[in-house]
């Protein structure tokens, strides 16, 4: 993809979701506070979601 149609698409999707009252802010201007809250919340609640499941091999039961 062109790097114009790209910044293009970007910038739509960013318009669209500012809408929703979402926007992008640079983490690390954010307070300490803040930032070790959205750390937290993000490993508990996000991270779970996006990352791919995991089976421990003990848990494994083998069928023939």
């Amino acid at each position: 993809m062109p790097e114009q149609k790209r910044d293009v698409i970007y910038e739509e999707i960013m318009d669209s979701l500012r809408e929703y009252g979402v926007h992008m802010l640079n983490f690390h201007k954010i307070e300490k506070e803040d930032r070790n809250y959205l750390e937290r919340y993000f490993e508990a609640e996000v991270a779970p979601v996006i990352s791919p499941s995991t089976i421990r091999s003990s848990r494994l039961i083998m069928h023939r």
